[in-house]
C-alpha cells in the first residue's frame, strides 16, 4: 500500500479561495541532495594578503570558520576575473598554504582556478554575449600552472576538489574549438606533472552556456574530468537602474523558465556523458548585485527556492559568488569584530536545515504560483518540508496552513525565516528561528513546537517544518 502524508492549505482571509492540498509520499525515494551542495565562490585576489598583510583565508580566522560551519558551506571556489587578470599576481606557495590551512579548518573542498589568459579580461553583462577574440587572448605559461598544481596536489589533495583552467574563457576565446585546444594544452601539461589531477570546467559566462554542453560531450568522459561547471546569474545584470523591476523578476514564478532554458542548454549533455555538474559561480544579479534586491529579504526568498530547484534538477551544488567587502550580493561581509550576514546568508542556513537527505514527491492541488514546497526525508529519519511564500504585494494575506499529521507523527516543529513587516526590501532585522546570525558566526535559532494542527505562513516568509516520526508512515485519513 502506498503511504502518504497529506498537508492541507487554505488561503486565510480570502473568501471562497480553494484550499491547496500538498501531498507528500515519504516512501518514494527521489534524488539525493549532495552533502557538499552549499558552496561559496571568491575572486582569486582574495587568496592574496590584504593591505594589512593578513590573509582573509587563514586557519586562525575563527569567526569566518565558524560562519562556514554555521551556514553549512562545504565547497569553496577561488577564481573569478582576477584569476586571469595580469594586474593581479598569481598566488604563490605561502598564499596557497594559508588558503588550504583555512580549508582544512573549515572542512571544505577547494575548486582552484589556474590561470589560462595573461591578458586583462572584461566583465560582461550575462546574456547572449559575443565571444572573445584571438587578439584578447594572451596564453599564460602551462608549465607555471603545472608547478602550482603539483604543489597543491602534493600537499593538499585531501582538501582539493578539482582544478579549473581559466575563468569565463568565452571572454577571450573566439569559439569552443579554440578554447578546447588551449584547454587541452594546459591540462596535458598539468597531467604530465600530476598524473592523478582532476579537472572541472568550462566555467563560462551565462551567455555561453552551450560551451558547457560541448565540454561535457567532447571531454566529459575522460577520466581526468571531475565534473562540469557553469556560471549563472538568475535575474541578469546588477547594473539595472530599475530596482523594482529587478526585484519582481527575482520573485516571479516566471524566473523558472530562465532556469529551464539554462538547464536545457547543457545538462542533458552532462548526463549523457555520465557526468554531474555544479554552478560554481552564481547569484541573483551580476556585477556585484543590485541594491535593494541582492542585499534584501527578496534575495533570501529567491535563494532558498533557487537552491532547491537546482538540487531537484540534479545539480551537485551551487557556489554563490561573494566577497569580503561591499558587494550587494555578498553572503556576508567584514564587519566589526567579525562578519555581517546578509539576507542571502539566511537562505543558505534555511536550506541547510532541511536538505540532508533525499527528495520525496510533492503534489500541490491546486497549484499556487507564489508558494513553493519541497520535502526531504532526512538522513536522521526526520521529514523536512520547506515552504516559500513569495506573496509580497500590499494585498497579500497569510496562508493559513492546516496539517493533518495523524497519529504516526510523534511531534512537529517549525522555524521561520522572516523580516520585520514581511518587507521584501528589508536589508536588516532578518531572523531564522527567531534569531540572527551574529558577527562571530554563531546562531542560536530554535525550533518552535507545533502543538496545533494549524499555523500561519505570512507573506514573504520561509517556513521549515520538521516531523518526528514514530514507527512507519500509514496512510492518513
Amino acid at each position: 500500500m502506498r503511504l502518504y502524508l497529506t498537508l492541507f492549505f487554505a488561503m486565510a482571509l480570502s473568501v471562497g479561495a480553494a484550499p491547496i492540498v500538498v501531498t507528500i509520499d515519504p516512501k518514494s525515494s527521489g534524488a539525493e541532495i549532495s552533502p557538499d551542495f552549499i558552496g561559496l565562490s571568491y575572486e582569486m585576489s582574495t587568496v592574496l594578503p590584504g593591505r594589512d598583510g593578513r590573509y582573509f583565508f587563514r586557519s586562525d580566522n575563527k569567526p569566518l570558520i565558524e560562519l562556514f560551519h554555521t551556514l553549512g558551506v562545504k565547497s569553496l571556489r577561488v577564481g573569478g576575473n582576477t584569476a586571469d587578470r595580469e594586474s593581479v599576481r598569481v598566488p604563490g606557495k605561502p598564499d596557497i598554504d594559508s588558503l588550504f590551512a583555512f580549508a582544512k579548518a573549515a572542512d571544505v573542498k577547494v575548486l582552484y582556478t589556474l590561470r589560462l589568459n595573461e591578458g586583462e579580461t572584461k566583465t560582461v553583462v550575462p546574456g547572449p554575449s559575443k565571444a572573445g577574440s584571438k587578439e584578447s587572448f594572451h596564453p599564460y605559461d602551462p608549465k607555471a600552472d603545472a608547478e602550482i598544481a603539483k604543489y597543491i596536489q602534493d600537499h593538499y589533495s585531501a582538501q582539493l576538489s578539482c582544478f579549473i583552467i581559466g575563468n569565463e574563457p568565452d571572454h577571450y576565446c573566439t569559439d569552443f574549438p579554440m578554447y578546447k585546444a588551449d584547454w587541452e594544452r594546459f591540462a596535458d601539461a598539468v597531467s604530465a606533472a600530476v598524473p592523478d589531477a582532476r579537472f572541472c570546467g568550462p566555467s563560462t559566462t551565462p551567455g555561453r552556456v552551450v560551451w558547457a554542453g560541448d565540454f561535457a560531450s567532447e571531454l566529459g568522459k575522460e577520466q581526468r574530468i571531475a565534473f562540469i561547471t557553469q556560471h549563472n546569474y538568475a535575474a541578469g545584470s546588477g547594473r539595472t537602474t530599475n530596482i523594482s523591476v529587478a526585484r519582481e523578476r527575482l520573485l516571479s514564478p516566471n524566473i523558472e523558465h530562465a532556469y529551464e532554458k539554462v538547464y536545457d542548454a547543457f545538462v542533458p549533455a552532462v548526463l549523457n556523458a555520465g557526468q554531474h555538474y555544479r554552478l560554481e559561480e552564481c547569484n541573483s544579479l551580476s556585477n556585484g548585485g543590485g541594491p535593494g534586491v541582492s542585499d534584501a529579504l527578496a534575495s533570501a526568498l529567491w535563494g532558498v527556492d533557487y537552491m532547491y530547484w537546482w538540487a531537484l534538477h540534479s545539480a551537485s551544488g551551487l557556489n554563490f559568488h561573494t566577497g569580503p567587502r561591499s558587494m550587494k550580493y555578498a553572503v556576508f561581509v567584514i564587519g566589526n569584530g567579525g562578519y555581517d550576514v546578509h539576507p542571502l546568508g539566511y537562505a543558505l542556513k534555511a536550506f541547510e536545515l532541511g536538505s540532508h537527505g533525499h527528495f520525496v514527491p510533492v503534489k500541490e492541488s491546486p497549484g499556487h504560483d507564489n508558494l513553493r514546497t519541497y520535502a526531504v526525508l532526512g538522513d536522521d529519519g526526520y521529514l523536512y518540508v520547506t515552504f516559500i511564500n513569495r506573496e509580497h504585494s500590499a494585498e497579500a494575506h497569510p496562508l493559513d496552513i492546516t496539517l493533518d499529521a495523524g497519529t504516526k507523527i510523534a511531534s512537529s516543529q517549525i522555524m521561520f525565516l522572516e523580516a520585520p513587516g514581511d518587507n521584501i526590501k528589508a536589508t536588516s532585522g532578518i531572523t531564522l528561528g527567531g534569531a540572527s546570525i551574529n558577527s562571530g558566526g554563531d546562531w542560536t535559532g530554535a525550533w518552535s513546537p507545533l502543538n496545533s494542527s494549524q499555523f500561519h505562513l505570512a507573506p514573504a516568509t520561509v517556513a521549515v517544518v520538521k516531523f518526528s516520526v514514530s514507527g512507519s508512515f500509514e496512510r492518513l485519513q
